[in-house]
């Protein structure tokens, strides 16, 4: 099992997508010094957890979501999130796990750092287009029994693994929330190695 700050490594390397991590820049993330940072990609690399490749002096590592090892690690860690999370998030996450017709929802924004004094819950909701319409039902029933209006960022699969791949600030940021149910789908979404 991996430790602690091997697994805040993991999760950096997959909630920053956007950036190409170095030992350094993984080392500022976890609050590591950088030979400890390296060390320990190093064994996360040996058990075919992440990899690394070799961009001018710099060695960028990624997390290898084709490996069963990584794939069942960041699940877990992605749920031990959620399930740690301050009590009035756990609520919402509650809540989402209620949408039947979306394979995915991840909340984030205002509520991750103010609670309840966020005035709205921001949420992607991963769907495909027939179940759209229920989707959006269920998300307006939702909005009227809650006092916080839900926001919800509607996404196919294909959009949301698009939008991942053109570096779109909204949904970057929507993947430093917290996955309130289909972590598969994400990483999915996330997954360059069938690429």
């Amino acid at each position: 099992m991996a430790t602690t700050k091997e697994e805040q490594v993991i999760l950096a390397l997959f909630k920053h997508p956007e950036n190409e991590l170095s030992a350094s820049g993984l080392a500022k993330l976890a609050g590591l010094s950088r030979m400890h940072a390296l060390r320990m990609l190093k064994r996360l690399e040996k058990d075919g957890a992440v990899t690394s490749r070799k961009v001018g002096k710099s060695v960028i590592y990624t997390i290898d979501l084709s490996e069963g090892y990584a794939r069942n690690l960041l699940r877990f860690l992605l749920t031990r999130e959620a399930k740690k999370a301050d009590p009035y998030v756990r609520r919402w996450l509650t809540e989402l796990k209620g949408l039947k017709h979306a394979k995915a929802a991840i909340l984030f924004g205002s509520v991750l750092q103010k609670g309840k004094d966020a005035k709205d819950i921001d949420v992607v909701l991963i769907t495909d287009q027939r179940n759209l319409q229920p989707l959006d039902k269920e998300v307006d029933a939702l909005n009227r029994i809650n006092a916080k209006p839900l926001h919800p960022l509607y996404q196919a699969s294909k959009d949301f693994r698009r939008n991942i791949r053109k570096k779109d600030p909204v949904i970057l940021n929507a993947l430093k929330g917290i996955i309130a149910f289909g972590e598969d789908e994400v990483m999915a979404a996330y997954d360059t190695s069938g690429e």
